[in-house]
């Protein structure tokens, strides 16, 4: 259990910016977006699109009420990592992208709008 809550601790802290995971130079693009089609299919959308682009995508399995980390890697090295956050009957999900070069968030940024946008 203690675990669990240093692990939930962690992630607030770098949603929040406080800590980074990529050093000095992490950068952040948060999104706000629909419940529809709820985490799931919002990460299994993401999932495909960076896939299908070259990208090592962490495989988690997505849940209201907890925090939803997932690595984005490219050759065997973690570039960035996707933070996603449902409260159960909230109509908002937040996506949170973490990098750790700005020429990377905008990559991503734009493999994942079809996903963001939808």
């Amino acid at each position: 259990m203690k675990i669990i809550g240093l692990i939930a601790l962690a992630g607030i802290l770098t949603a929040c910016s406080v800590i980074h995971p990529f050093g000095d130079a992490t950068v952040y693009q948060v999104y706000s977006v629909s419940s529809h089609p709820g985490l799931v299919g919002r990460y299994h959308c993401m999932r495909d699109a960076l896939s299908a682009e070259g990208y090592g995508v962490e495989v988690i399995y997505p849940e209201a009420d907890t925090p939803n980390f997932f690595d984005i890697s490219k050759a065997q090295q973690r570039i960035a990592q996707v933070d996603m956050y449902h409260v159960r009957g909230s109509e908002e999900i937040s996506i949170t992208l973490i990098a750790g070069a700005k020429t990377d968030l905008r990559t991503l940024d734009g493999i994942m709008q079809p996903c963001i946008r939808r």
